[in-house]
Order: structure tokens, then sequence, then C-alpha cells
């Protein structure tokens, strides 16, 4: 399967905004992995099927998300600095 995303309008935000969004986009992502990990319902069986994961699937998610908050401090560190 092939998914396809084409923006109707494209928009320049401030830092702030996007600093916004990026905590609250991985805050959600950590909950879902968390939630992923915690339950065994049909759905999470058959994604561990479907996409053949190990004892820990989400943890690339899960660091990845915590890499863009890390990106966040390390951006306000060296602004801090300046």
């Amino acid at each position: 399967m092939n998914v396809s995303i084409r923006p109707e309008s494209i928009t320049a935000v401030d830092e702030a905004t996007r600093d916004r969004w990026v905590v609250e986009t991985a805050e959600r992502t950590i909950e879902r992995v968390q939630a992923f990990e915690e339950t065994d319902t049909e759905y999470v069986r058959m994604a561990r099927e479907q996409y053949d994961q190990d004892e820990r699937p989400v943890e690339n998610y899960r660091r990845t998300a915590i890499e863009a908050l890390e990106s966040l401090e390390t951006e306000q560190a060296e602004a801090s600095a300046d």
C-alpha cells in the first residue's frame, strides 16, 4: 500500500508554535507507544503480525520522540548562551 498526502496549503509559523507542536506530538507519541506496549488487544496483535515486530516493537518511535524533545532543549540552551 502506498499512501500520499498532499497539503491544501502550507503556512509558516513562528518558533514557539513549532516548539509547541513538537512537544505535543512527542508526548502523544510516547503515550501511544506506552499504550501499545501495555495492552494486548486484537489490533495490537494484528499490528505485531503485520509488521513482524520483536518484543520491543515500537522502541524506535519512543526514541525518535525523545530525540525531538532533546533537540528543543539543545536549541533553547544554545539560544540562552548567545
